[in-house]
């Protein structure tokens, strides 16, 4: 029996990738985002405190971004869930193209 060749979406136009991989990162990316999270949560109230006595300029900006990461992580995830969605949908697409029909004929590519 022969293997049959993996779907494949070239994404940003350049890098293809087929379900499998895509997933991969996928989790990959949402185990980043958890753990860049949860030491947010954990580390960041007791640097803040050490950064801003005595406050500088220059701290203050730094606490200003760094207390805005979680809203940025969030941003981060819900744009990786629309490309998810996008994705993940021309994947179906072009596995439902390339899988053989049940009359017996191949499917179109």
């Amino acid at each position: 029996m022969s293997r049959q060749a993996e779907a494949t979406v070239r994404l940003y136009g350049f890098v293809p990738m087929t379900r499998r991989r895509y997933i991969f990162q996928l989790v990959l990316a949402g185990g980043l985002a958890l753990s860049l999270l949860v030491a947010w949560v954990l580390r960041w109230p007791t640097l803040r405190h050490r950064l801003t006595h005595p406050p500088t300029p220059t701290t203050y900006q730094i606490v200003l971004l760094v207390d805005a990461a979680p809203w940025l992580i969030g941003a981060g995830v819900v744009l990786q869930a629309i490309e998810a969605w996008i994705v993940l949908r021309l994947l179906a697409k072009k596995e439902k193209a390339v899988r053989p029909n049940p009359d017996g004929g191949e499917g179109r590519l």
